[in-house]
């Protein structure tokens, strides 16, 4: 009886509810699909209109990919982008230059709050996304980017190439 009452007790412990886990850290919307490298890559989305300057013209995507326990590993932000249907090129990865479109992935380390490395816009390579609808503020489309690690001054933190490729990209999420 002692050992059924133990294994109960340690049953107990053992188990965590999915409300023990933290917050995500935003209110995602949606679903996204891609290849990256080849491989399904499935993060979750938000569609945020741009904060500097305040409008509703322009909006930024994060592709956010968080582990098993929420905290945020990797985060593809495509900034800049016109509420207009059509295919857009994504010029850049500054994001504080507001005069074209810009794209970048992060890694994130510790617990999902510092920038591991960083992967920028390839110039001269196919890099768009083409946003087929928008209505009531969803917005529906694909994508295509290829990005080259930021090797300058940086130490790498992460085992994914130099070279990443989204390929067959599509979304579909509401702008906030």
């Amino acid at each position: 009886m002692n050992k059924i009452f133990l294994f109960l007790i340690l049953c107990c412990f053992a188990c965590t509810k999915d409300a023990d886990l933290p917050p995500l850290a935003w209110d995602y919307w949606g679903g996204s699909t891609a290849l990256q490298d080849g491989k399904e890559w499935e993060p979750y989305i938000i569609g945020v209109h741009q904060q500097e300057p305040r409008n509703t013209r322009n909006f930024f995507l994060r592709f956010d990919i968080y582990n098993n326990e929420n905290i945020l590993r990797q985060s593809l932000t495509i900034g800049n982008l016109p509420k207009i249907v059509g295919v857009h090129e994504i010029d850049g990865c500054d994001e504080q230059n507001l005069t074209i479109i810009t794209g970048n992935f992060i890694t994130i380390i510790a617990d999902g709050d510092v920038a591991g490395d960083l992967w920028c816009i390839v110039p001269d390579s196919l890099n768009y996304l083409e946003i087929r609808s928008i209505k009531n503020d969803v917005v529906e489309g694909k994508y295509e980017l290829t990005l080259l690690r930021d090797l300058k001054d940086r130490p790498q933190y992460s085992d994914l190439p130099d070279t990443l490729r989204f390929r067959n990209g599509y979304f579909k999420t509401r702008i906030k």
